[in-house]
């Protein structure tokens, strides 16, 4: 049902004149303002009703709204304010969805290296003078002399064991030395090595604590490989 209201304005003495004329509509158009802010809408009533001055209003006609938020959920209590709203904002819980990870389709590659000691299995081949041996990398080299050098061990583990065939290329007479602290049988004398063209001597050395043992397996052997 629609809601009327009769509005009377008593008109002056002047008002058939132009600035009389503009009195009364500006009059009328306060008295009118006055009124419409006036309203309030209850929720509870039909028809629409003139509440004047009731203040915890469901709703109240908003006279400047500048910024308003409307929330995609239910809202209980929205209010329209009878002032500026400059930053409304509606607030409650947020609910985050739960994310299921997919690992079907997740590879994965590994590279396995082995630092405990080294390759068996495999030999070291060199050619050179002065040589050398990295125990890290195999427990089997060989190295044939093209010139004269020293042969020296590194890197021996506590109980490891190393197999050297140190050989001639087919000129020959290229001499041989160890490095002191290789310990060898007997006296401590480190042995002569052949120095015959395509011959080869074999040792084993072995770490024992601190101490790097030398052993002469065999001596002017064909070197074949």
């Amino acid at each position: 049902m629609p809601f009327t209201q009769n509005i009377q304005v008593a008109l002056p003495a002047n008002a058939d004149s132009i600035s009389g004329g503009a009195n009364v509509i500006r009059n009328l158009a306060r008295d009118l303002k006055e009124r419409l802010e006036s309203l309030v809408f209850d929720a509870d009533s039909d028809p629409l009703v003139l509440l004047p001055n009731l203040v915890n209003a469901s709703a109240i006609l908003a006279s400047s709204v500048t910024t308003v938020k409307i929330a995609d959920s239910a809202v209980t209590n929205a209010k329209l304010a009878n002032g500026s709203i400059t930053n409304a904002k509606l607030s409650g819980a947020f609910v985050f969805p739960t994310v299921t990870p997919n690992f079907s389709d997740v590879s994965i590659s590994l590279r396995l290296r082995i630092l405990s000691g080294p390759v068996i299995g495999h030999r070291t081949v060199s050619a050179g003078g002065a040589y050398e041996v990295n125990a890290q990398t195999t427990n089997h080299h060989r190295h044939t002399m093209t010139s004269a050098g020293m042969i020296s061990i590194n890197d021996m583990q506590s109980s490891q064991g190393l197999f050297l065939e140190i050989g001639q290329n087919s000129a020959g007479g290229h001499t041989v030395t160890f490095n002191s602290l290789i310990i060898w049988p007997g006296n401590d004398t480190a042995p002569l090595v052949t120095t015959i063209g395509n011959r080869k001597d074999c040792f084993v050395f072995i770490q024992a604590g601190a101490d790097t043992l030398g052993f002469v397996v065999g001596q002017n052997l064909p070197s074949v490989s």
